[in-house]
């Protein structure tokens, strides 16, 4: 770990609370049909991305920033539900 990294991880209670996590790889194979997307602003990511849990759900993040953001912004207001799906409802109405 360098040290900016290490002292990223260092910070207020809140920061210590989004830090929880690990860096993990995504899958780079040329036939890979999947594509990793942060569960909270939907950007798609690629080399790596911040894995962390919130109960039984396994979230991915682009960064720990994202994930910040999600445990003191989302959480608190939306509750435990996938932001993708909330932030772009299908409209029943239109047919």
């Amino acid at each position: 770990m360098s040290a900016a990294e290490g002292s990223a991880a260092e910070g207020s209670a809140a920061e210590g609370q989004a830090a929880e996590g690990h860096w993990e790889p995504v899958p780079d194979a040329l036939y890979a049909t999947t594509t990793a997307r942060c569960d909270l602003c939907g950007k798609m990511i690629v080399g790596r991305l911040w894995r962390a849990r919130h109960g039984e759900r396994r979230l991915g993040f682009c960064d720990r920033r994202c994930q910040r953001t999600w445990l003191e912004y989302w959480l608190p207001r939306y509750g435990d539900v996938d932001c993708r799906s909330r932030a772009n409802p299908t409209d029943s109405s239109r047919s």
